[in-house]
């Protein structure tokens, strides 16, 4: 009677990690969205008193507004995304692949435009406070990162074929 007990015990936990590996499966687009959405929050976050306190958008206001529509505007895609998915709203993979394409090019000109930004401070007469580098500094580490968790996702979403 024992070892009946302890087999369906061993049956059970073999079953645990299948549905597991199942529901990362299906659901593996939401954690790259939240993951892609908590991202742009750290670099919104990170990038916002670098901007004010050295005054970036007087001198390089192009720079800025590239920069705030990434962040904001992959945001926003991403929780309108994952509000339809909510929903059960389907969104197919073609838009998908083209959202994170553009948002891997326009993370990626964004870690660019501020890196340029960044190298600029060093060679002039006016130095920023060394906190406030430090935070671009991150915030460009992040854009980049972003870039590339929005790559993966494109390569991922094409060739699983998989809609949202």
């Amino acid at each position: 009677m024992s070892a009946e007990v302890e087999n369906s015990k061993e049956e059970e936990t073999k079953e645990q990690p299948k549905s597991i590996r199942h529901k990362l499966k299906l659901h593996w687009q939401v954690g790259i969205k939240l993951l892609e959405l908590l991202i742009c929050g750290a670099c919104m976050g990170f990038i916002y008193e670098p901007v004010n306190g050295i005054h970036l958008a007087h001198t390089n206001l192009h720079h800025i507004g590239i920069m705030y529509t990434a962040y904001t505007g992959f945001m926003l895609i991403n929780i309108i995304l994952l509000i339809s998915r909510v929903i059960k709203d389907r969104i197919y993979f073609p838009t998908i692949v083209l959202f994170a394409i553009s948002g891997a090019a326009l993370f990626l000109i964004t870690g660019i435009l501020l890196t340029v930004d960044r190298l600029k401070f060093s060679g002039k007469i006016f130095h920023p406070r060394q906190y406030q580098l430090s935070m671009m500094t991150i915030s460009i580490c992040l854009s980049f990162v972003n870039a590339t968790v929005f790559t993966i996702e494109a390569v991922f979403t094409c060739m699983r074929r998989q809609d949202l």
